[in-house]
């Protein structure tokens, strides 16, 4: 076998199959439904929300444990848990927790500093990142330790930087999860 043969096999290997990517679409498209319809009363699987972290960047190998995804909130929550007297951050990822614990009732879900978390008994964790959209392109999230506060975060123009690197690169680093 020659070296690219081995590199192809090599890089083969390293990408997430096809019913692990399934899986994790199918999980998506639930918990985002219910966060739709409970939030927005929009019934839709896929609107406000996109993958970051290793998996949005599509670096993630097969043995990925977590899955990062943003939900963008409408921006009525804002002002009512900004509002909120006490934490309203922690607060508002009660919220978020709530409805996701519609869909998944028998799973444990918790709010966790600035995500929620939930933990499938196959070993996949999903880490939602409950977040406004702010119009510079940027997202403001809610850090519910410390007595709470609000932060900001930029994971479009992450992956963007991280997408011109690779592209600089050649494409070098590889494309693991299609």
């Amino acid at each position: 076998m020659g070296v690219g043969e081995w590199f192809s096999d090599f890089c083969g290997n390293l990408r997430i199959g096809k019913n692990k990517r399934e899986s994790i679409a199918y999980r998506t498209g639930r918990i985002v439904g219910q966060l739709n319809s409970d939030l927005r009363a929009l019934y839709s699987t896929g609107s406000n929300r996109f993958y970051v972290g290793s998996y949005g960047r599509n670096s993630a190998i097969p043995s990925v444990s977590d899955v990062d995804l943003l939900y963008e909130l409408p921006a009525q929550l804002y002002h009512r848990f900004h509002g909120h007297a006490g934490n309203g951050q922690s607060a508002l990822l009660s919220h978020v927790r709530s409805s996701i614990h519609n869909t998944y009732p028998n799973s444990t879900v918790v709010g966790d500093g600035q995500v929620v978390v939930i933990a499938f008994t196959d070993g996949i964790k999903f880490e939602i990142l409950p977040a406004f959209a702010n119009t510079a392109g940027t997202y403001t999230y809610a850090n519910s330790n410390g007595g709470g506060a609000w932060r900001e975060c930029k994971p479009k123009q992450e992956m963007d930087a991280f997408a011109k690197r690779d592209v600089a690169c050649n494409y070098i680093s590889l494309n693991f999860a299609g």
